[in-house]
């Protein structure tokens, strides 16, 4: 599929918000102040209680557009709501998270990227994650300037790429013959679905390293939450496992690489996560977390039986036999690397 070509008085900034005022107002004005004026920023309330309405009354910029849903309909349910309704000039858009920031310069730059090739489905930026008051926390990793969709989710399986919603850049085109963003039980792994899908559209993935989004985390942020909700998000790396196979399938792809790469990409984050939930249990010297996480994983064994590790499954009966968990100690790393070697 050929993407359209972009111009510049056509790009759209979707940003969709809930109840995160002081954040909004840094992230509209990181939009508007964009040095390619010509944009179409259109923010998407899910019915914030904390004053957004009273404040986006008093944005008198022609390109603004404000719109509160008339009930809830989540992340999901606002990108696509948002995008649809951007005006038909726009062919280019991309989403900034509320509480998320971009560089003057990203839409520019951007565009500028996507023109010098007529096959970029999607281009992303490297990441800056900052805290909430704006503190360079880190560098987020970046990717070639160019690759196929199966190279990038073949990598952002293993870890070796840091995507996510803000910074994304796609075509309107691309995005609707993909049927939109993709809807998982909870929000783990859709960009990376979406980006991949992207890619396929347009038969590569960009990653523009002359631009740059602030990506926040604080309280509060999906990318802090992740920590609860363990069985919700592992379904939901299952639903982003049987997403990309149809893609790869209907397509003429390898399902059966798709499937390999997913499947160990959620062995990793699950086992991962059951080790912090030990961890946290252990530090806790009233017993009642460890009591706590004891019961939530024994319930959760049998579904997830096939994906937990034997790294795991020693730290588990160690801890939960004898009290004792030796995640911390380097030799013990060391051991289960000569091990899984």
């Amino acid at each position: 599929m050929r993407v359209s070509s972009v111009s510049r008085e056509s790009v759209g900034i979707l940003i969709p918000t809930y109840n995160r005022l002081p954040f909004l107002e840094k992230s509209l004005a990181s939009a508007l102040n964009q040095t390619c004026r010509d944009v179409e920023v259109v923010v998407i309330d899910n019915g914030s209680t904390d004053g957004t309405a009273g404040y986006m009354a008093g944005i008198n910029d022609p390109r603004v557009r404000y719109l509160v849903n008339e009930r809830n309909l989540g992340l999901v349910g606002s990108i696509n709501k948002g995008i649809a309704l951007m005006s038909a000039g726009v062919s280019w858009c991309t989403i900034l998270c509320d509480d998320d920031l971009l560089e003057r310069e990203y839409v520019a730059k951007m565009c500028e990227f996507v023109e010098s090739r007529q096959d970029f489905g999607v281009a992303y930026v490297p990441l800056t994650f900052i805290d909430a008051d704006g503190k360079l926390v880190r560098r987020g990793l970046a990717g070639p300037e160019m690759e196929s969709s199966w190279s990038y989710l073949k990598a952002r399986s293993r870890n070796s790429r840091e995507t996510y919603l803000t910074g994304v850049f796609f075509s309107r085109k691309s995005f609707e013959a993909i049927g939109g963003y993709p809807a998982f039980t909870t929000g783990m792994a859709t960009d990376d679905a979406f980006i991949f899908h992207l890619g396929v559209m347009g038969a590569l993935v960009g990653c523009n390293k002359n631009a740059e989004a602030f990506v926040r985390q604080h309280e509060g942020s999906e990318s802090v939450s992740l920590a609860g909700g363990l069985l919700k998000h592992f379904q939901a790396l299952l639903d982003f496992r049987g997403y990309c196979c149809r893609v790869a399938r209907d397509n003429g792809f390898s399902e059966g690489d798709v499937a390999r790469w997913i499947t160990g990409k959620i062995k990793l984050w699950l086992n991962s996560e059951l080790i912090k939930a030990i961890r946290a249990s252990r530090e806790d010297r009233s017993g009642q977390r460890k009591k706590e996480a004891l019961d939530e994983i024994n319930r959760s064994v049998k579904r997830l039986k096939g994906y937990l590790s034997l790294r795991f499954r020693v730290d588990l009966y160690l801890y939960e036999r004898f009290d004792i968990f030796l995640g911390k100690q380097k030799w013990y790393f060391a051991l289960w690397r000569i091990i899984t070697w």
